[in-house]
């Protein structure tokens, strides 16, 4: 925990909470994971569950423009940028899913359980939560079959858990207090894109 001055910070091993105020929000409280939750999105690999900072890896940061300035690998992956409207709705999506949710959603991550991967590299399918059941979602499916329903955002787990602010709901399950409504609404535009759909 910083100090007032922000000078100096301390670990608080038990958590906190922490109140902020967002111009945009108002005010809402940051809560903290205390020592043990560091690891639920930290131990990026489920059976070596070392700890590793987390965060935007190198695709995230080289955009398509520095790809023709500099001199990197033509077959390095980029992921575009998700607020950038004059992209590929797909890959915008994609990218939003990847730097947010992957860490965790892959094949060795905190949550390979759950079937879910959402690295940019997996096909459309039940692994990118198409017309996938839930395995451990709880209370968090909202009363929704699927991970995703292509064409129907409203009825899919995912906008469900990325909307919702309720703990025992919400996903990511820790990190956040508010809900990233422009992130919400590209998951929902990407979803409303997509053909298909489940039975059942």
């Amino acid at each position: 925990m910083w100090n007032e001055d922000q000078t100096e910070a301390r670990l608080a091993r038990t958590g906190d909470i922490q109140k902020f105020t967002l111009k945009s929000e108002g005010e809402f409280a940051y809560v903290v994971p205390n020592v043990n939750q560091c690891a639920g999105c930290h131990a990026t690999n489920h059976t070596t569950k070392k700890i590793v900072p987390i965060g935007p890896r190198l695709r995230h940061l080289t955009s398509l423009e520095n790809m023709r300035l500099e001199t990197i690998p033509q077959n390095f992956a980029v992921n575009a940028r998700w607020d950038d409207e004059s992209a590929n709705l797909d890959t915008r999506a994609r990218a939003y899913l990847d730097i947010n949710c992957s860490h965790c959603h892959n094949k060795v991550g905190p949550a390979d359980t759950s079937g879910l991967h959402l690295e940019p590299e997996t096909p459309l399918g039940p692994y990118l939560g198409i017309c996938k059941t839930p395995i451990a979602a709880g209370t968090g499916t909202g009363n929704r079959k699927h991970g995703i329903v292509p064409g129907k955002p409203d009825d899919s787990i995912f906008t469900y858990r990325m909307a919702s602010t309720n703990p025992a709901e919400m996903m990511p399950e820790l990190g956040r207090s508010l809900s990233h409504k422009e992130g919400v609404a590209l998951i929902q535009e990407w979803i409303e894109s997509l053909e298909g759909q489940c039975s059942g």
